[in-house]
């Protein structure tokens, strides 16, 4: 049964690398979605009649609130021998299954271990931080290498493993 306490065992280590979007980034990619939204209002509406009514503004806010905290989320941990995102977590070194996915329109990987641990890992997100990427890459190539996982082709190939 994996252990869902929403991270790895604490005799694996501390988290020696770590990813997640700056606060100023998600800020102006919610503004911009803010904008965008109430910008189609005015497209809809065939003009500006709607600015007085409190259902586009409060609509709009709403869906960037929704953004900003969604990509707030955006983290991505890795220890020595693990990697984390969000509560989901898996040991590189012991993984069984490796699976090409999206997320949206970014390039990603489902993660299984032994233990029976499995998450989705956004490929951009681990790559921004090199030194977070060279961990999860060597525990990845190192599980490869053990012949005990079992890795599709595409991953084989966005991997180049």
């Amino acid at each position: 049964m994996p252990d869902t306490t929403g991270g790895p065992p604490s005799e694996w280590g501390v988290a020696l690398e770590w990813f997640s979007q700056p606060r100023r980034d998600v800020f102006q990619g919610s503004v911009g979605f803010f904008v965008l939204c109430l910008a189609a209002f005015a497209v809809i509406a065939g003009g500006f009649e709607w600015v007085t009514d409190w259902f586009p503004w409060c609509f709009s806010g709403g869906l960037s609130l929704l953004v900003y905290f969604d990509a707030r989320r955006d983290r991505v941990l890795a220890g020595s021998q693990w990697v984390q995102t969000g509560k989901k977590w898996v040991s590189i070194y012991e993984l069984t299954r490796i699976r090409s996915t999206n997320v949206g329109l970014q390039r990603a990987m489902k993660l299984e271990d032994c233990h029976g641990h499995k998450l989705v890992l956004v490929l951009r997100h681990a790559q921004k931080n090199t030194k977070l990427w060279d961990l999860v890459y060597n525990g990845i190539v190192h599980s490869v290498a053990s012949g005990d996982c079992d890795i599709s082709k595409a991953a084989r190939r966005i991997l180049k493993v």
